[in-house]
């Protein structure tokens, strides 16, 4: 006697004699083993993809090896390098031109200069000479830029700016500044003045920020 399937779930009796049928039925359970394993696979990486925070399709290629090896090992592709938040810091090198307490710009100015027209002027107003100064340093501003830091109008002879430090940080330099000023004990002449003081770097067409810091000079107790 021949038993058949009428479904792939329910026998039409207790013995199965080995033909198509029964042969298209093992098929079909073992169609829907696979189909419920890979539905399990799915949600195992649904949820490792979710719990890693990265796309399903990127969580794929890791685990088959398409993404620079993966757990598989042995790629010929590149990985990308490490990504790092670090900025590379050069320090620049300058040169002083000119520092004084006197000059002719009563209000604070920083200054980046890069031809010879501009340079005389600031130049000019550097000076506190009415007639007959002297000329200008001579620049060339094809290799060389001049950097310029003014005060302004100060009460006292006490007042200092002074660039320190010229940097290269990332894209952009900057330029640090110190200005000194004389603390509550100090006694010092009123004088007015108006501190300046003026550098020359390599040429740079960088993107140039002036950082000031102010260090109160403590003259002790009175």
């Amino acid at each position: 006697m021949v038993v058949g399937w009428s479904h792939c779930n329910r026998p039409l009796g207790l013995t199965i004699t080995f033909t198509a049928k029964a042969v298209a039925n093992a098929r079909c359970v073992l169609t829907l083993k696979l189909v419920r394993l890979a539905v399990a696979i799915l949600v195992i990486s649904l949820a490792m993809a979710t719990l890693f925070n990265v796309p399903l399709m990127t969580f794929y290629s890791i685990i088959i090896g398409t993404n620079g090896g993966g757990l598989r090992g042995g790629s010929t592709g590149q990985r990308e390098p490490p990504s790092t938040n670090s900025t590379l810091v050069r320090s620049i090198q300058f040169e002083t031109i000119a520092t004084g307490a006197l000059s002719r710009y009563y209000t604070p100015e920083n200054l980046v200069i890069d031809n010879s027209a501009t340079w005389s002027d600031v130049w000019t107003h550097s000076t506190t000479c009415r007639y007959e100064c002297s000329p200008p340093p001579a620049i060339d501003f094809n290799s060389t830029t001049v950097l310029a830091v003014f005060l302004g109008l100060r009460g006292n002879d006490a007042y200092e700016i002074q660039i320190v430090n010229v940097n290269q940080i990332g894209p952009k330099v900057i330029v640090d500044i110190r200005i000194t000023a004389p603390g509550n004990n100090c006694v010092v002449p009123t004088l007015m003045t108006q501190p300046f003081d003026i550098v020359s770097i390599p040429k740079t067409t960088a993107s140039v920020s002036f950082k000031a810091q102010t260090t109160i000079h403590d003259c002790g107790s009175l």
